[in-house]
């Protein structure tokens, strides 16, 4: 277990590298709130499905040795749905973690993974 850690991980990835054909990655990765340490990371060569997002998520706590109490993410399609069953949530449930959305439109919700993405953006695509 992480020293004082939140046991609050991050996660996000939808156009995290930019979208140049045919070099198409989404990007996923997971970190821990409190020490900002990378803890999970994933390439998809498409839009990674509900499914494909909970299998690394499993992964990545596998691979850390400890789950979150919260998960906080966007509301990517892979996270959310407004009708039928949401398998991230059922996910969530059944490892007892707490989905956490950050707030649509506000700066810095989920600024932590976002500046993360956004140096990967900087030094990966020169």
């Amino acid at each position: 277990m992480l020293p004082h850690s939140t046991h609050c991980f991050f996660h996000w990835f939808p156009f995290s590298l930019p979208q140049r054909h045919p070099f198409c990655w989404w990007v996923a990765a997971v970190l821990d709130h409190y020490s900002r340490r990378l803890t999970g990371f994933a390439l998809f060569k498409e839009q990674p499905s509900a499914h494909d997002v909970c299998n690394f998520l499993d992964r990545a706590i596998q691979q850390n040795g400890e789950k979150p109490r919260y998960m906080i993410s966007d509301k990517g399609g892979q996270f959310w749905t407004i009708t039928g069953k949401n398998l991230y949530a059922d996910w969530c449930k059944d490892r007892r973690i707490t989905p956490r959305f950050g707030a649509v439109g506000k700066h810095g919700s989920i600024s932590i993974i976002e500046r993360l993405i956004g140096a990967m953006k900087r030094e990966g695509s020169r």
